[in-house]
């Protein structure tokens, strides 16, 4: 036997076996197994359905918020209240209203595949009851399925590892798609009875048929360093693209310079007019507007005209999940639709020990909210 060879590091050699078999879980996406149905999933999606909208986003992997936000909203009740962990133990209960999770559904928290399974189940039953969910793709989804081994989304491989759940496991026997799969179909964006619906609510200008062609271009290619989908981290702005975009109502296009607020109209009815539109719903940035503005998740401009910011901070460890309901239409001819009275329902504090039924609160958006800032990573 020879003596002179080197130890063996076990530290090494586990994190070896680790990596490997988390490789195994992912195959599909490090190979490029998959592809998508256009036809069936399209990048964008309208819906008219002047029923009640609900629209929340910024899970990050917090299923007990997510879920009993849900509950306390109206939307869903469980079956058995003595099973309540489960992520199939609930019924729809809104009739025909439309719910938009507006994305990053996965990462930050120890419960996105929960959350996953949950999402999925939530598709099923809306429709068996005349209601829609649509789920739109976050930074989070893009940026793990194009790179699933970042250090950005250690806590979500961290629970793939800890599960052994494989993303690309066929789950048709049940009537679902792999969690892969169905990440990769969900469409970017949505208008929902006039009022544009996307992650980070970035248009740059662009139509609603401009955005779908892009996305459709760059996703079908794989191309997941695009500068549209996540902005350009070697050119110096990355947080510029189209789900990661931050700051872009206030932001000059050509600096970093804070605009005023009639400025900021100008902006906004620029990318509201492309859209056709007169209102932006959208997630990704839990910081407020503006000090100055005199609210934090809102910023109108006259004639029903305006964009809501609904990220409370969830993927920063402690914060808000804010869930946005709009129960009145203002339909007026030759113009969109738009939102009367739109309400925050929700406020719950996920480390708090509180039931969050008791925080349950429903305010008028003329309330003022106040939101702490934070600090984002960029890139998707």
């Amino acid at each position: 036997m020879r003596n002179d060879l080197p130890p063996v590091d076990s530290d090494q050699t586990s994190s070896e076996a680790i990596e490997a078999k988390f490789r195994t879980q992912i195959v599909c996406l490090t190979e490029k197994k998959l592809s998508r149905d256009w036809v069936r999933f399209p990048a964008t999606i309208k819906v008219v359905n002047h029923s009640a909208l609900y629209v929340v986003s910024d899970i990050h992997g917090h299923f007990d918020a997510f879920f009993e936000s849900l509950r306390n909203a109206g939307l869903i009740e469980f079956r058995d209240k003595g099973n309540k962990s489960k992520p199939s133990n609930f019924e729809w209960i809104a009739g025909k209203s439309v719910l938009v999770v507006a994305g990053d559904l996965i990462n930050k928290g120890t419960q996105s595949i929960r959350t996953l399974k949950f999402a999925q189940n939530l598709e099923i039953e809306a429709a068996k009851h005349g209601g829609k969910t649509i789920f739109l793709s976050g930074n989070h989804e893009i940026g793990f399925i194009g790179n699933p081994l970042s250090t950005k989304y250690d806590m979500f491989r961290s629970e793939l590892i800890e599960t052994g759940e494989d993303l690309c496991d066929s789950r048709e026997s049940a009537g679902k798609q792999s969690f892969a799969q169905w990440m990769l179909n969900q469409p970017a964006a949505a208008i929902v009875n006039g009022v544009y619906i996307s992650h980070s609510g970035y248009v740059n200008g662009s139509t609603f048929e401009q955005i779908n062609r892009e996305v459709t271009k760059h996703l079908t290619a794989w191309d997941w360093d695009s500068p549209f989908l996540c902005g350009s981290p070697s050119g110096g702005k990355s947080n510029d693209g189209f789900f990661n975009s931050n700051g872009w109502w206030a932001n000059s296009p050509d600096s970093s310079k804070v605009l005023t607020e009639e400025q900021m109209s100008l902006i906004l009815d620029k990318n509201l007019e492309a859209l056709g539109v007169r209102q932006i719903i959208f997630g990704h940035d839990p910081n407020p507007f503006d000090s100055k503005l005199p609210t934090e998740g809102m910023f109108r401009n006259g004639n029903g005209r305006g964009i809501f910011k609904i990220d409370g901070g969830m993927g920063n460890g402690s914060g808000e999940l804010v869930v946005f309901r709009c129960q009145k239409w203002q339909l007026a001819e030759g113009n969109p639709s738009a939102c009367i009275s739109p309400e925050y329902l929700l406020h719950i504090d996920d480390k708090s020990k509180q039931q969050p039924s008791a925080k349950f609160e429903s305010v008028p958006w003329s309330k003022k909210i106040p939101k702490p800032k934070f600090k984002d990573r960029s890139g998707c």
